[in-house]
């Protein structure tokens, strides 16, 4: 189960790990998927799986998230 305090726990998967960092470096979704090697609205998707789990609604959000809790 994850964590209430901590999204990115050791049960979360690594891309949403890896999205959410990208993100509070202030990376654009089309930079992520390059760098991942994945499609555009597979970052946006993911995306959207992690706002709704943070219970958040945009990229500003999710990196004043990431700033308190780093994915580790």
């Amino acid at each position: 189960p994850l964590c209430d305090k901590c999204f990115f726990n050791e049960y979360c998967p690594k891309l949403l790990k890896e999205v959410a960092a990208m993100v509070a470096t202030g990376l654009t979704n089309k930079a992520i998927a390059g760098q991942l090697n994945i499609a555009e609205v597979t970052v946006k998707k993911t995306l959207s799986q992690i706002y709704k789990k943070l219970g958040i609604t945009n990229r500003a959000a999710l990196s004043h998230y990431m700033s308190n809790h780093p994915a580790g």
